[in-house]
């Protein structure tokens, strides 16, 4: 039970429900999920500023990209602020 003693081995145990467990494991795993697909749509940018180093000069379709990947970021950045912050 919450705060009860663990038989001496020397801290309380901490009980927590099932249900809140796989709540809180549910939390975090979409937060690390959203952190990683913001990293490799993060390594996407990059590697255009790669390839058009040193000017940067996009062309339409590779606006078109950089456009579609940064509103991907903002989702997953907002799925990290829903799930950390909450």
């Amino acid at each position: 039970m919450r705060g009860e003693d663990d038989g001496g081995a020397g801290s309380p145990s901490i009980y927590i429900p099932v249900s809140d467990i796989s709540m809180v494991m549910g939390v975090a795993r979409r937060a690390v999920e959203a952190v990683f697909q913001s990293l490799f749509i993060l390594t996407d940018l990059r590697v255009l500023l790669r390839s058009t180093a040193p000017d940067h000069r996009l062309d339409d379709a590779q606006k078109a990209g950089v456009r579609d990947r940064i509103a991907a970021l903002r989702r997953e950045v907002d799925a990290i602020e829903q799930e950390l912050l909450r």
